[in-house]
């Protein structure tokens, strides 16, 4: 209960009696957070610097921001119990004296607390000789979080470490004009018996990174990097292979020369493992049928596949096919994204065809997220507002919904599936270019029904699609999915609004409609903030929706 109490509260509860004094001061002084000026000015009366004296053995974890101005710095000194000690330096680079103030404080400071078991390090410009004698002098240090700007700066930190350190997180920045120096002659680090997770955010040069890998042991179970380009290099992947460790994620901004990779490169890279959990090509524009054919080989353990904006170069050539052969072989994907969802232009992403989709059976029954363009072909149905039902019944549309009841049982094998989306969320609203025609109708009479039993379900979007969902469908929805918490795009992005939703929804308001970042977020009704300057503006007539603008639709499109 007592963590789960701002710390006003705490303090009111440490003054009831000497009892719950003893309880509630640890929790009081436990965290000071001194990161931003206004929680600096906390301490500087006289009462508050001694009440920390008096307090200072509870202080367990400490966040302080230093500056040229934070000469009261030296009041936190009295603390002799730290667990946690998380620094940010920010000082011009002419001042001397306040370099060395904060050098000889911090370096006090963590002799005072061999208890220390976490250090965030982070100083602008850096500080090397700093952090490594902040480092000397914490025996008991297990987890590590600091940033360097060079490869000797790196060897140093990592030769001061003990030998309890757990978890090593280095951000490797290197400014814009600095170029690479000479390679480091042979490095010797101490062993790490304990070390469990390495994470580089940057380039780590192999030159230090083999006798790192080196000194640990068998305990090592996690080692990421923000580049690829360590998993490339042989020796550096069979000195991970030979401590268990694989690499199990890969992200587009990972790709050494991301923007100069092409088709053939970003599929040599995947065939280097086939134990890939995470592949997200997003916006890798270069990908074409030979990363398809790597990442259909190297599927068997991969959970999250993001596609989106993969068609952004006239050499892609990733097609439907490619899709549908990837779902018939990943047996344990659970995440999978084809649509970029902030993208206006829709021929960026790949589309998933509805013949190819009902041709073979998907490997997986796990899938949980599904962002996807479904292309069914239809009929173009030229409604009027009020009258839905103005072309049902024809061959075409009955033939059409023979081959949606086939994808709607595709869908119905995925019983985990919880957030579906089958467009783009964001479209120039009213054009008619960007307007799905070919899509789900998501209908009982096209067999929406045959959906009950995904009980998970939690997000549908049918922004931008030429959707016909109406009352029935509606009550269908509250009553078949009851952990739904949004319908996205029902009245957005769709030419003509079926009428009665907006009626049923506001007179009866099913659970979703409440959810916060939901349904409102998604739908709005009128359109009184859009702004004049874009040259039409809206008025609200029943289920219309008028341009203003004179010659901005044509007769027949109005």
């Amino acid at each position: 209960m007592c963590q789960l109490l701002q710390p006003q509260d705490l303090a009111r509860c440490a003054r009831i009696n000497k009892a719950w004094n003893a309880i509630f001061t640890p929790l009081v002084w436990g965290t000071i957070d001194l990161e931003a000026y206004y929680q600096h000015e906390r301490f500087i009366t006289t009462e508050a610097q001694q009440a920390l004296i008096r307090n200072s053995g509870h202080v367990r974890d400490l966040h302080i921001c230093l500056n040229a101005t934070s000469q009261q710095f030296i009041h936190f000194a009295v603390c002799t119990n730290l667990r946690k000690l998380r620094v940010t330096v920010f000082l011009p680079d002419h001042q001397l004296e306040t370099f060395n103030f904060i050098h000889s404080s911090l370096g006090d400071l963590v002799r005072k607390n061999p208890s220390l078991t976490d250090l965030n390090f982070f100083s602008d410009p850096p500080l090397p000789k700093t952090i490594v004698e902040m480092i000397r002098h914490a025996p008991r240090l297990q987890r590590l979080r600091a940033e360097s700007r060079n490869n000797e700066m790196t060897r140093d930190i990592l030769r001061a470490l003990p030998a309890s350190i757990t978890d090593i997180s280095l951000a490797i920045w290197r400014d814009a004009e600095q170029v690479d120096g000479p390679e480091l002659e042979a490095i010797e680090f101490p062993q790490f018996p304990a070390l469990k997770r390495i994470n580089f955010e940057g380039e780590a040069k192999a030159d230090l990174l083999l006798p790192l890998l080196r000194s640990c042991s068998g305990k090592l179970i996690r080692f990421s990097s923000w580049s690829i380009r360590p998993f490339c290099e042989e020796s550096t992947r069979e000195a991970l292979a030979s401590l268990g460790v694989f690499q199990d994620a890969l992200n587009a901004t990972d790709l050494p020369n991301d923007n100069l990779s092409e088709d053939p490169d970003i599929a040599a890279i995947i065939y280097l493992s086939s134990l890939w959990r995470v592949i997200n090509l997003r916006y890798c524009k270069k990908t074409g049928p030979l990363t398809m054919l790597a990442v259909l080989d190297n599927c068997e353990h991969l959970e999250f596949l993001n596609l989106s904006g993969c068609r952004g170069m006239q050499t892609s050539k990733v097609s439907s096919k490619d899709l549908q052969a990837i779902l018939c072989k990943a047996p344990k994907l659970r995440e999978f994204i084809a649509i970029n969802s902030y993208d206006m232009l829709r021929q960026f992403d790949v589309c998933l065809n509805a013949e190819d989709m009902v041709g073979s059976e998907w490997a997986t029954t796990s899938l949980e997220v599904f962002h996807c363009v479904i292309v069914v072909q239809r009929p173009r149905q030229h409604k009027f507002p009020g009258r839905p039902e103005h072309d049902d019944d024809t061959p075409e549309l009955e033939q059409s919904r023979i081959l949606q009841r086939q994808v709607y049982a595709r869908l119905a094998t995925q019983t985990r599936m919880q957030d579906m989306r089958f467009d783009r969320e964001h479209m120039r609203e009213g054009w008619h270019e960007d307007h799905l025609w070919n899509s789900l109708e998501m209908t009982l009479e096209s067999g929406l029904n045959l959906l009950a039993e995904l009980k998970d379900m939690r997000v549908l979007n049918v922004y931008g699609t030429d959707h016909r969902i109406a009352v029935k469908e509606l009550l269908w929805m509250s009553h078949h999915w009851p952990r739904l918490k949004s319908i996205e795009g029902l009245f957005q992005g769709f030419q003509y609004r079926v009428p009665g939703n907006e009626e049923w929804i506001k007179s009866n308001r099913p659970q979703w409609v409440d959810e916060p970042y939901g349904f409102h977020r998604y739908n709005t009704w009128w359109y009184d903030d859009v702004d004049e300057g874009e040259g039409y503006e809206y008025f609200e007539r029943g289920y219309e929706c008028e341009y203003l603008e004179d010659g901005l639709l044509d007769e027949e499109s109005e």
